[in-house]
């Protein structure tokens, strides 16, 4: 574990407090989550020339969400915590991701796919959500480091799913 100064552990806690709680502190589903998922669909929906303007501005609302503004224009002390949640939020996503039953399938949660074709499908969906739809705004240097930390989970969870018995 992790030894974390006092600045660190105080950004820590705030980054913690705004994915898990709303005002009112009665919890809620991860920050986080809400906005990687928010851009995937924004982005599996295109982009036409009249709605560019709307679609910038939502991508942005999740982009600051997802705490990447902040992380760019944080210390290294700063960026290092940025870090730690995004791979807390990777390893969730591909749980859910490998573990879902209608993420994992075809044709309304019917017919399952295979091993092979899921891990294509989280591929597409990273490459989808952190390479071409921030590309069209011009913000996908924003996404690079998150893309990273999301294809190293791909990989660690990747082995484990096609080692697994069906």
């Amino acid at each position: 574990m992790q030894e974390w100064t006092e600045k660190q552990q105080a950004l820590r806690d705030e980054i913690m407090h705004q994915r898990h709680y709303t005002i009112d502190q009665t919890g809620k589903t991860d920050t986080y989550i809400r906005a990687w998922t928010m851009i995937k669909n924004s982005a599996e929906q295109g982009v036409t020339w009249f709605g560019m303007k709307h679609r910038k501005k939502v991508l942005i609302r999740y982009m600051e969400d997802l705490n990447l503004y902040a992380y760019v224009e944080a210390d290294e002390e700063s960026k290092a915590v940025y870090y730690e949640q995004w791979e807390d939020f990777a390893c969730k996503m591909m749980d859910l991701c490998f573990r879902d039953k209608t993420y994992g399938s075809a044709m309304f949660g019917l017919l399952p796919i295979s091993k092979e074709a899921l891990v294509n499908k989280v591929i597409h969906d990273i490459a989808l959500a952190t390479i071409e739809y921030p590309e069209k705004f011009g913000l996908e240097s924003y996404f690079s480091v998150l893309n990273g930390i999301l294809m190293k989970q791909l990989e660690i969870h990747k082995e484990v799913i096609l080692k697994e018995e069906v």
